[in-house]
């Protein structure tokens, strides 16, 4: 009679997601390959492919798991007692700390490359739109209940707040010449919100 083995696939497409996710963590995308991951997750390089599709799904997987932590940790801002423009500030500087303290997940989800024709499955757009919806929900009532507005506000404000992290960690920011990161966030978004406001 044949021993079980140790993992089903299910347990060993999840262990090779998170070892995959720790060793981007640790050492970035450079160091990701499918050998020191099998390696990580006790399996054959073999069995790897057998339960993902390759490099490509791997490191989908692995940034779908990292939009699950920022979606968390901006639920987590969302339900304060504070003024919505105070929650909005608290979000975009969490997104900003998020990244800093995690630079090489927060470069994966924007820097690889996939092969070309690698489609992204319908899970993983639904994953950003539902960090954006957590962002427009405490927009809404600074626009007014205005849906639309508050759809591009809060797109307008990632690309802002986006756009400071890649200057942060190229290290570029200083240019900016101003006293702290936290003062051009909340800059930012005091002026994005009074421009919508207006219009």
């Amino acid at each position: 009679m044949k021993s079980r083995p140790v993992h089903n696939q299910e347990d060993l497409k999840n262990k090779i997601i998170l070892e995959a996710k720790s060793i981007l963590a640790e050492q970035g995308l450079s160091a990701l390959n499918v050998r020191e991951i099998a390696k990580r997750s006790e399996c054959a390089v073999g069995m790897v492919y057998k339960v993902m599709k390759g490099i490509d799904d791997i490191i989908l997987h692995v940034n779908a798991n990292t939009l699950d932590d920022l979606h968390v940790l901006l639920k987590k801002g969302k339900g304060s007692n504070k003024p919505a423009e105070t929650k909005v500030c608290k979000l975009a500087n969490a997104y900003v700390n998020y990244h800093k303290k995690n630079s090489h997940l927060w470069r994966a989800l924007f820097e690889y490359h996939y092969d070309e024709d690698f489609v992204p499955p319908p899970f993983y757009d639904k994953k950003i739109e539902a960090i954006f919806s957590t962002i427009e929900e405490v927009l809404l009532p600074i626009m007014n209940d205005n849906a639309d507005k508050a759809y591009t506000t809060a797109r307008v404000l990632w690309a802002g707040v986006h756009g400071i992290c890649s200057l942060s960690l190229c290290g570029a920011l200083s240019r900016v010449k101003i006293r702290s990161e936290k003062e051009l966030i909340d800059k930012l978004v005091y002026g994005c919100l009074l421009s919508a406001k207006e219009s």
